[in-house]
């Protein structure tokens, strides 16, 4: 007996012990079967032409149950089987009906207790079999009963375990047959076992019994081998999409029947799931869609959704989704209605086994994030209301859905981007790239022009909630500085706010080393760039900044000192820190980064350290924007090491914070958003500011002066509208800053205080790095990372990769990891699942954007904290015939 025949017996039963009496009404004759069942348990009436014998032999049978002591208080339970439909009987039963309970095709539940009454065939296959089938076999089910195609006995034998020959279990040592299937289909090694032993016969009729296959190829187990595998495969393919029927399958290796198909379906997911049989289910995936002309671009796109059987369904539904996306980048319903259908296809099987449809599902998704968070902000801006710049300020910076978060939106989906590199884009992704950067620009764009309008109705305004950047020596370092503590000022340039939030959403790994921190905005100083941000980050710029004119250049000012380059800037400090009384020295952060004990020591005896690194500007004005974007990044990810190094040196706190923001477009401005640099005497001009004498006004851009600005001098400054940018010769349109946008103007301030004279705690671990491939054939490197544990304290281990080719570091995207990777910080995790278990494997996929096409690649494991290395280094060949 199956689990319909079960469940059917067990829905009466509970309705027998519910009411003890039980008529039941079965027209078609159905349930014939399970009413010869339940006559072995509980007494059963049949109707014999007479309903007044029916009735007489119903009530002899109730006072035969009754108790002696209180007549008819308790009856026996009672079934009475009648095959016709109720209204056969004209009420002749309505006695029984009323003290029991009916049961009959399309009844009601009863309102008594909200128990199911209605026995159609089609209602109850489906609640017996709902954990049993996929979804989409389970409605073709339905429908094939309610059309009559399927008795009781075809139902209940769907899910039936069927008997494997005893010769073949014994061959397999599986009596399963989905095992033995996967045992056949992926053990072509026993195929010269399985004809020295005859078994060839066997397994033909096998198959044709639980798979109902004819005309199988015979005597060769390879071609028998593939004959089943397209079977499978897109049986599962039809089954799953819920088409099976439609016309469009006709002709194709499909399993004629129902308990063949089931089958067929729980065996190729095992196939799927199974991590050990991965290679051999994608090389049949890919061989059968190559010989078979699958009509998969033929079903709609709710049909594809629930099918991972062939990666052509994930290339059929990324282009449908690129241009739905494209087309309804500003529909708020449809984007939240797709995100969780993009996340769930991301998970799916291709998308891990192929790194390009897992980047362009990534691509997606970032596209998405960005159109939802542009929405967000253009919620807000279309109130209408009128801003001051410290509301803007902190609407960028702070709050549930800080608008900073379109800019992370927007760098995430340009990395996803860059990790395209299979051909030319498609139209469809083309035109999504071309959306994402158009919406990101406008929305940009609005900001900017909410920004400036703000600017300029309260020029000067006092900001109450934020400092203004010339401020932030006076109100954060000074007083430390003040009250003794041994402070590190790190000054990076453009170090933009959205990249130092995400950085610090990470610091929950680095509790051992820090004590507080705080994140808060500050308002920049214009013109935003390096040599006026930086000199208003020193001591006296809050009440005498100032730019003037030197020899036909303009010259950034502090209590009237010219500050013309970055060594000028670094003797005023150290002379305004001896004058305090104060030890003080200058490092860059490339040099904190590797710094040894001995130059450990002698920082313990600073008790201001000044901490820059290269001029960004200069980096990033003359590289592509992904390179520019990586450039930021690698800035960003020495940090928490060189904050080590400081610990160690017994610095209490660090105050981080930075000399302008900047734009960064994924490609060009148009023409049209370019605007003429204004007319008169020019000292100096950039994409997003002009300083000069004598300027004419225009509707393009807004002109003012020193004063305005809150600056020392007397020249005159224009900044184009919005995020449009002055005609101006020099580097390339993706990156500039200079002109009023949030993203040029609101500063990060990090306030952090150390856990001093700290170590990291690594226990004793043993190391190794293996290449899975001997030989580099492709931009696309997998790896295997061991940590083995010496001792019984096994604390989470932060490490990095480093690789190199010919002696120069090369560039690499992490596109698939099986452990913890952190992007941001660029550092794998690997922490035991329980304390004491062991280090997980570490199987990682790589992306390089460039490989040289000979010669050796070198990869080495170094601890993330320290920049020690834990592996010697692993030379890889490289042999790329085609690139």
């Amino acid at each position: 007996m199956g689990e319909v025949l079960n469940f059917v017996q067990n829905f009466v039963r509970r309705h027998l012990e519910t009411y003890g009496i039980v008529v039941w009404y079965d027209p078609r004759g159905v349930y014939a079967p399970v009413v010869e069942a339940l006559e072995k348990e509980v007494q059963v009436l049949r109707y014999q032409g007479s309903y007044l014998a029916l009735r007489h032999a119903a009530d002899g049978a109730l006072e035969a149950g009754s108790t002696t002591e209180r007549l008819g208080e308790t009856f026996p339970r009672l079934l009475i089987y009648l095959p016709f439909p109720p209204e056969e009987t004209h009420h002749a039963l309505v006695e029984l009906e009323a003290a029991g309970v009916v049961l009959a095709p399309g009844q009601r539940p009863d309102p008594r207790t909200d128990m199911p009454r209605n026995t159609d065939l089609a209602f109850l296959a489906q609640a017996a079999l709902q954990d049993h089938l996929p979804e989409a076999m389970l409605r073709q089910v339905v429908s094939e009963i309610a059309a009559g195609k399927l008795s009781l006995e075809d139902v209940d034998n769907l899910v039936r375990p069927p008997e494997v020959p005893v010769a073949l279990s014994t061959f397999y040592q599986t009596r399963s047959p989905e095992d033995l299937l996967l045992a056949f289909l992926t053990g072509e090694e026993r195929d010269a076992a399985l004809r020295s032993r005859g078994l060839l016969g066997d397994l033909e009729g096998f198959l044709r019994t639980y798979l109902g296959l004819e005309r199988l190829p015979k005597g060769d187990p390879a071609r028998l081998r593939g004959y089943v595998a397209s079977h499978l495969l897109v049986t599962e393919a039809a089954v799953v999409s819920g088409t099976m029927e439609e016309s469009l399958w006709h002709g194709l290796p499909v399993l004629p029947s129902f308990q063949g198909r089931e089958l067929a379906v729980k065996t190729v997911q095992r196939w799927r799931r199974d991590r050990n049989l991965t290679e051999t289910y994608s090389h049949w995936a890919r061989k059968v869609a190559a010989q078979v002309a699958l009509p998969l671009e033929r079903l709609s796109t709710e049909a594809l959704m629930p099918v991972e059987t062939f990666p052509q369904v994930d290339e059929i539904l990324l282009e449908r989704w690129a241009e739905d996306l494209a087309s309804h980048a500003r529909e708020a319903d449809f984007l939240a209605q797709l995100l969780p259908r993009l996340q769930e296809r991301r998970r799916d099987f291709w998308p891990q086994q192929e790194p390009s449809l897992a980047l362009r599902w990534e691509l997606l998704l970032k596209a998405t994030e960005v159109f939802q968070v542009a929405l967000d902000v253009h919620r807000v801006l279309r109130k209408g209301r009128v801003w001051k710049v410290e509301e803007l300020v902190l609407a960028y910076a702070a709050g549930e859905k800080p608008w900073y978060r379109l800019d992370q939106a927007y760098r995430a989906f340009e990395d996803a981007r860059e990790g395209l590199y299979e051909g030319a884009p498609s139209p469809a992704f083309h035109k999504l790239v071309h959306r994402v950067r158009r919406i990101y620009r406008d929305t940009l764009h609005r900001m900017a022009e909410r920004f400036q309008k703000a600017w300029m109705r309260k020029k000067g305004e006092d900001l109450e909630q934020i400092p203004a950047q010339r401020e932030i020596f006076h109100r954060f370092v000074w007083p430390l500085v003040q009250d003794g503590h041994r402070v590190a000022y790190i000054l990076l340039d453009a170090l933009r706010y959205d990249l130092v939030a995400e950085f610090l959403e990470h610091q929950r790994e680095q509790e051992d080393l820090i004590q507080e921190l705080h994140l808060s905005p500050a308002l920049g100083t214009l013109p935003a760039m390096t040599p006026v941000g930086m000199a208003a980050l020193l001591p006296g710029a809050e009440g005498s900044l100032g730019l003037r004119e030197d020899q036909g250049n303009p010259v950034a000012e502090v209590d009237g000192r010219p500050l013309a380059t970055q060594e000028d800037r670094v003797a005023f400090l150290a002379e305004r820190m001896r004058q305090a009384g104060r030890t003080f020295a200058h490092r860059k952060l490339a040099q904190l980064y590797t710094l040894s004990a001995r130059e450990v020591e002698s920082l313990k005896q600073v008790d201001v350290l000044l901490v820059t690194a290269e001029e960004m500007d200069r980096v990033a004005e003359n590289l592509q924007p992904g390179v520019a974007q990586t450039h930021f990044l690698q800035v960003l990810r020495r940090l928490w090491p060189v904050l080590r190094r400081l610990a160690e040196a017994d610095f209490e706190y660090v105050i981080l914070t930075t000399d302008h923001g900047f734009l960064l477009f994924g490609a060009p401005l148009e023409e049209s958003e370019k605007v003429d640099v204004p007319q008169g005497k020019t000292l100096k001009v950039g994409r997003r500011y002009w300083i000069g004498r004598e300027a004419q006004p225009s509707p393009s851009y807004l002109l003012v002066t020193s004063v305005d600005l809150g600056l020392v001098g007397d020249l005159t400054f224009a900044f184009p509208n919005g995020v449009s940018a002055f005609r101006s010769p020099g580097g390339h349109a993706y990156y500039y800053h200079g002109g009023i946008s949030p993203q040029e103007l609101v500063l990060p301030v990090v306030r952090i205080r150390l856990r001093t004279a700290t170590e990291p705690q690594l226990g004793d671990v043993h190391w190794s790095l293996e290449p899975v491939s001997p030989r580099i054939t492709s931009r696309l490197v997998r790896l295997v990372i061991h940590a083995e544990a010496r001792q019984l304290f096994r604390p989470p281990q932060r490490v990095r990769l480093e690789v190199d080719g010919e002696g120069q570091p090369l560039s690499f995207r992490v596109v698939d990891a099986s452990i913890q990777y952190n992007e941001v910080l660029d550092m794998f995790i690997l922490e035991p699942s329980e304390p004491g278990g062991a280090y997980p494997r570490g199987e990682i996929t790589l992306l390089f954007t460039e490989l040289p096409s000979s010669g050796t690649v070198t990869f080495r494991l170094v601890n993330a904290d320290t920049g020690a290395a834990l592996t010697m280094p692993v030379p890889v060949p490289v042999d790329i015939a085609i690139r």
